[in-house]
């Protein structure tokens, strides 16, 4: 046998179970006891020390426990598996901490307000759920009312579920979130002037919710017309409420009347003014979000009893003296056509012609029967003298009595204008006995 072939043989061999030594040596230097963290069977890295870690994560969750009130309900599935890692291979426990926070889920058993089947807010308790629906009936109560009764008209309930724990609410933010929460969409028409922003400002709403409501819409560009689209809040319940209310209400007087000779007719002069009662309501009034619907009278009771008034009404009959020429001019100026024939029609008065504006006043003492727009007399004002005499006022600009009213001797009872079928500012006069048409020049002087 070759010495030397055995000898390099013998060298391979020492070599191969020197590095195999030096392995077992560097792994026991250098390789460790470690943990392999798992989260819902995923690794998620390794630690030294899982004690440690655990440690932590209570004190993670005991914070969170104590920020929110309640114990949280850990679903999360942590596992540790003991495995040998090198110090390269570890994960640091800050960072492991950094990594559990973002993967670990969180729950707590809280409360939810079930509005029709939705799922509205959650609360930490029964007790602050049911405060926050106390909360959202109060909302549309008047301070210091009786109420009979206050409900919901939808199905609203309180249930208990898990959720994140950032998935609370505070019980102010609850009452909000009922009370505005909601979104309805209406439908807004653009009148004549509006932008975008004049609407913001009208329905007092971002322009930014404007936009985002009408993605569709060049909201810069609107036109009179155009419908867009508005995502107005709303509340999510209504609330009906039954309020026992007292208060007092007045009982009009009734008037009676009493003749007098010694009163022209038409006069009216109170004897005794009345004094109106008083009685006490209590009533139950039904209202929705605080807008009454209906009234129902629980009982009545007189306080105090009307007085009535007592009213004198003349019964002596006015007697105007229209004899011949001592009718008052009813205003200044031309007489520019007489009564009689013209232009081979009958002129049944007398055309004065003056200024439009000129005051017309009455002839005499009369009550006005008629006072507006009559056909080819334009404006007109008619007045009853008593004993079958009428005076006619036709073309008035304008009128300044009303039909009912008593009007003096000279009284202005309107203006001269140039209404009706008129050639020129004029006033047309006419004096009538039983509906028959007089001179007018027998009782005045132009």
């Amino acid at each position: 046998m070759d010495l030397k072939k055995i000898i390099n043989e013998n060298k391979k061999v020492s070599i191969g179970i020197s590095i195999f030594v030096l392995m077992i040596i560097s792994y026991t230097l250098f390789a460790n006891s470690a943990y392999e963290v798992k989260v819902n069977g995923k690794v998620v890295g390794i630690v030294k020390n899982k004690v440690l870690l655990e440690d932590e994560l209570n004190k993670m969750k005991k914070q969170v426990e104590e920020k929110v009130g309640i114990k949280i309900v850990d679903n999360n599935k942590l596992e540790f598996e003991k495995i040998n890692a090198s110090k390269d291979q570890l994960t640091s426990e800050k960072d492991m901490i950094s990594i559990l926070s973002n993967l670990l889920n969180y729950d707590v058993e809280g409360f939810a307000i079930n509005i029709d089947g939705e799922e509205v807010v959650v609360l930490k308790d029964e007790e602050t759920a049911q405060d926050v629906l106390e909360e959202v009936k109060k909302s549309y109560m008047i301070e210091g009312s009786k109420i009979k009764e206050a409900t919901f008209k939808e199905n609203v309930k309180v249930e208990k579920i898990k959720v994140p724990v950032n998935g609370l609410k505070e019980d102010h933010e609850a009452v909000e979130y009922i009370l505005t929460g909601g979104i309805e969409e209406k439908i807004y028409k653009v009148q004549k002037g509006d932008t975008a922003w004049d609407i913001a400002i009208k329905l007092d709403m971002p322009l930014e919710e404007i936009e985002k409501a009408n993605e569709d819409v060049n909201i810069e560009r609107l036109k009179i017309g155009q419908e867009i689209k508005l995502n107005v809040p709303k509340t999510y319940v209504h609330v009906k409420t039954i309020e026992l209310v007292s208060y007092e209400e007045d009982i009009d007087y009734n008037i009676e009347y009493e003749k007098s000779s010694a009163l022209y007719e038409g006069d009216k002069k109170i004897k005794k003014e009345g004094i109106k009662g008083k009685k006490q309501i209590e009533a139950e009034v039904t209202s929705f979000n605080g807008k009454e619907e209906s009234r129902t009278l629980l009982k009545e009771s007189v306080i105090s009893k009307p007085e009535k008034m007592i009213v004198i009404t003349g019964t002596k009959k006015r007697v105007f003296n229209v004899a011949s020429g001592n009718l008052y001019n009813p205003t200044r100026g031309t007489m520019t056509s007489r009564f009689g024939t013209r232009w081979g029609r009958r002129h049944t008065g007398i055309d004065i012609a003056s200024k439009i504006g000129t005051p017309i006043k009455a002839a005499q003492g009369g009550k006005v029967v008629f006072s507006g727009w009559k056909g080819n007399y334009g404006k007109l004002v008619m007045l009853d003298h008593g004993n079958g005499y009428k005076t006619y006022y036709g073309h008035c600009s304008s009128l300044l009595v009303k039909k009912g009213d008593i009007v003096k001797r000279g009284q202005l009872i309107a203006k001269v204008g140039n209404t009706g079928r008129s050639t020129g500012p004029h006033v047309h006069f006419e004096v009538r006995k039983n509906n028959v048409p007089l001179n007018p020049l027998k009782y005045v002087k132009y």
